[in-house]
Order: structure tokens, then sequence, then C-alpha cells
């Protein structure tokens, strides 16, 4: 949401530690997805398909920042791993 907001993409890939071109990929599939429902496409599984490419993208994105921000000391998981 940050890359929409019109931050840069460099400043973001430094901070958060992910290379700039994911970034950049990550956008261009979030456009894709809008510029699709955009158009009202009104294949009902085109349409699902869309969306569930949409939230796979996006939990990837949320995925591979949580295991960068772990590798960092600085993730949800700092105090070990759970033993279960």
């Amino acid at each position: 949401m940050r890359m929409f907001r019109g931050e840069s993409i460099d400043s973001l890939s430094r901070e958060l530690g992910v290379e700039a071109h994911k970034l950049t990929k990550w956008r261009e599939s979030a456009l894709d997805g809008i510029t699709q429902g955009l158009r009202g496409d009104d294949d009902p599984e085109g349409v699902e398909l869309a969306r569930a490419k949409k939230a796979i993208s996006e939990l990837a994105m949320q995925v591979e920042l949580l295991k960068e921000l772990d590798r960092r000391g600085r993730g949800p998981f700092r105090g070990g791993r759970s033993s279960k």
C-alpha cells in the first residue's frame, strides 16, 4: 500500500530488506488485479480466480516481509520458535 501512496520503491526496498524487483512485481500484480476489477469482467470464475491470485500475492508479500524482519531479529517471532 505504501508504494501506491507514493513512497519510493528504493527506500521501501532498503527499509524492508526486500529486493526492489520483487516490490515492483507485487505492485504490477496488484495493478493488474485492480484493472481487471474495474473492467467488471462478467465471468464469475475469472473474477474469483483474480481475487484468489490477489490474495495469494498479498500473503506472499507478507510472508517475505515477515521472513526478512525475523532474519533481522525484529519480527514477531523474536523469542524463538514454539516447541509445539
